[in-house]
């Protein structure tokens, strides 16, 4: 075996558990250590050791790529978690019922990653979503929330 087959396989193989810590990470929450340890189980320090892997360019612009994959698959599903949020919003307004109206905007910020528990920039924090995916998302939103008041004047019309 050569080096550059050495080389070849190594990098394969780091690719390859990049990849599992990457699936690991989607499915347990987007805890990262969590995430490390499962796919190195052998490693002894792994809050420091994922933290490094997770600052990795190259890593982040697979977890990048599959999140934006995701995400894609995802909008439609945003959109109408927020219309839900938004209807139980105005439905704690109508009321008066501040509890109500507070869960419900936590949960739309907690959509957008905007909420106060989210610590953006360590390494359990999702990646922040792009303004332009923001954008679209609202979108989606405002038309979903649109036809769910359609909707409702349909039904109350009946």
């Amino acid at each position: 075996m050569t080096q550059n087959d050495i080389k070849t396989t190594t990098k394969s193989l780091t690719i390859h558990k990049w990849e599992a810590v990457i699936n690991e990470f989607i499915t347990n929450g987007r805890n990262a250590p969590k995430a490390y340890a499962k796919v190195y189980k052998d490693c002894k320090t792994v809050f420091q050791t994922a933290n490094q892997l997770f600052k990795n360019t190259k890593f982040n612009k697979m977890l990048e790529k599959r999140l934006r994959k995701i995400s894609e698959k995802a909008d439609i599903e945003v959109g109408i978690l927020e219309a839900m949020y938004q209807k139980g919003y105005n439905t704690a307004d109508v009321q008066s019922n501040p509890t109500g109206m507070a869960v419900n905007t936590t949960g739309i910020a907690r959509l957008y990653g905007k909420d106060k528990d989210n610590d953006i920039g360590t390494a359990t924090a999702p990646p922040p979503i792009s303004q332009s995916d923001l954008e679209v998302l609202r979108k989606l939103s405002l038309e979903l929330n649109k036809r769910t008041l359609v909707e409702s004047e349909v039904i109350e019309n009946e």
